[in-house]
């Protein structure tokens, strides 16, 4: 199963699971129905927790959920946090599997996601993966099958080859996977970059072990276990987890589902404050842009000082004093084009009772 998070939809996200990358390609296709230009912020294998990972965001954000949706108006820092130290109590790193291929996500080395990482799940970027690229991962383990032997238990052998954590610098490894691609596989065909990537993973994946099992998907799971084992030992300062569960404790008050219940008002005003989701810069501005009428000189001009005065309240005092002049200077237009309509009023006025001078000596002379 895979857990999925958009790109912001006004001042929220939606999240959700589906069970495969193609189903994330399908949802995405519908959700697109009415938000076009909607992607998928960050996805992830979630290996059976999905009702629990569901449930966890239902019940520690019931204040910030949309309804009765699986949108909630959070913070995405508080979203990708809560998300991973899900994943770490349960001994699971950001990844997920492609045609037997582990990738990891490159927050492990950044220590952080890319702002500007979106995916849009296209047939290219699909069928890439099961080579050995996809943006924003890099892959650190193959599985492959040994030989069509199978032995009295039904079971073949299986080799999994995983690139040794504890001696790589994973920059140094990115670096190293990178420079194979530049050369080895864009503007290649798949015949071709198939071939390079298996002498990739040869050259670099230097733990080697064997297995018997009934299939590959089998095998993924001790993988699983190996690589985190690995990754903690090394990396603990990355790997931060809800704490175990307290003994004899309910669900709704395990560590990640417990609601965020703070008694004293100020707290959790500060914590409102800090989780809740901002809304898009650009879905206010498109919104804002489409009550002004062409042509309305004085409404443009009023919707503006309105804008900027907003944006003084929270303004460093050298930045309050340039907005200072910003609303002298567009108060002054708005006298201007007050005083312009009052004449063009008087004007009009004045037109329409010599109309009417006019009117009333015709009907005279008629008469």
């Amino acid at each position: 199963m895979f857990f999925y998070c958009t790109t912001k939809i006004k001042n929220y996200y939606k999240v959700g699971v589906a069970s495969s990358l193609d189903r994330i390609k399908k949802r995405l296709t519908t959700y697109k129905t009415s938000n076009p230009s909607l992607k998928i912020k960050f996805f992830s294998e979630i290996d059976g927790l999905d009702q629990d990972l569901e449930w966890s965001f239902k019940n520690k954000f019931d204040y910030y959920r949309v309804d009765k949706s699986e949108c909630y108006k959070l913070d995405f820092d508080v979203i990708y946090k809560h998300f991973l130290k899900f994943q770490h109590k349960f001994n699971k790193l950001h990844h997920f599997w492609s045609l037997s291929k582990f990738y990891l996500s490159e927050y492990y080395i950044d220590k952080e996601l890319d702002t500007y990482e979106t995916f849009s799940f296209s047939e290219t970027t699909l069928k890439d993966a099961r080579f050995g690229y996809f943006a924003g991962f890099i892959p650190i383990a193959d599985i492959n099958r040994l030989g069509d032997k199978h032995d009295k238990d039904g079971n073949i052998t299986i080799e999994a080859k995983i690139l040794d954590i504890n001696k790589v610098d994973l920059k140094e490894y990115r670096y190293k996977y990178t420079k194979h691609l530049k050369e080895k596989f864009y503007g290649q065909q798949y015949g071709y970059i198939g071939a390079e990537f298996k002498k990739f993973f040869d050259d670099n994946f230097k733990i080697r072990k064997k297995f018997k099992a009934k299939s590959i998907l089998h095998v993924e799971s001790a993988v699983n276990i190996e690589i985190f084992n690995m990754f903690e030992k090394k990396y603990k300062s990355l790997i931060k987890k809800y704490p175990k569960d307290p003994v004899g404790c309910a669900y709704w008050e395990r560590p990640e589902q417990k609601y965020l219940d703070v008694k004293s008002f100020k707290l959790t005003k500060k914590i409102i404050d800090k989780f809740q989701g901002k809304h898009d810069i650009d879905y206010v501005l498109q919104a804002i842009s489409s009550t002004i009428p062409r042509g309305n000189r004085k409404l443009y001009l009023e919707t503006f000082l309105k804008i900027v005065t907003r944006f003084s309240i929270r303004a460093p005092a050298e930045i309050q004093r340039l907005i200072y002049k910003m609303e002298k200077e567009i108060e002054n237009e708005l006298k201007k084009v007050n005083k312009d309509k009052k004449i063009e009023l008087a004007i009009e006025m004045q037109i329409k009772k010599s109309k009417k001078r006019i009117k009333k000596r015709h009907l005279k002379i008629v008469k």
